[in-house]
This record gives structure tokens, sequence and C-alpha cells, in this order.
């Protein structure tokens, strides 16, 4: 199962205590499959640009709260993409 938060003007912190609140309020059936999987992963997700990125934090309570619902953490960069990025104009 795949769950995404399309929140991309909250920072990173403010979504992950987001998507654990979620889980943490799962009951029923699935809660049962949420304790079942072999994986709990928080993937996050950064475009990779030409320049360096802005630092990122995760809060000690933010990483209690993945720990407290069994996640665990993955990082994803992705490439580059020079057909998306805007173009110079001629001088």
């Amino acid at each position: 199962m795949t769950l995404e938060g399309s929140w991309a003007t909250v920072p990173l912190d403010q979504t992950l205590r987001r998507l654990t609140k979620m889980i943490a309020s799962l009951s029923g059936e699935p809660r049962r499959l949420w304790q079942r999987a072999t994986k709990r992963s928080f993937n996050i997700g950064f475009a990779c640009g030409s320049r360096r990125a802005p630092p990122f934090s995760i809060s000690s309570t933010v990483i209690e709260a993945l720990a407290g619902c069994q996640g665990s953490i993955e990082i994803t960069l992705y490439p580059y993409d020079r057909s998306s990025a805007p173009r110079r104009q001629p001088r």
C-alpha cells in the first residue's frame, strides 16, 4: 500500500507528523494490515536540481512518532530533468 500526502507547501516535519497521526488513528482491518506489513516506510522524495538544496530537518518528536508506528525513513533522489528546467533567453 502506498499513501502519499499532497501537502507540497507544508514543511517536511509537519507532513511526517500528519502521516503518523493518520496511521495512529487507524482501527479495525486497516490497523491490522499496517501491523502485518513487512515494510512500513516513509519515503521522502527530493527533486535534485542543479544547485545545492536547502537543508531539511526532522524533529525528535516526529522521529519518535515514526518509531512508535514501527516506521522507517527512506530517501529518494529524483534526477535533474533538463527538459523541464526554465530556459534562459539569449542576450
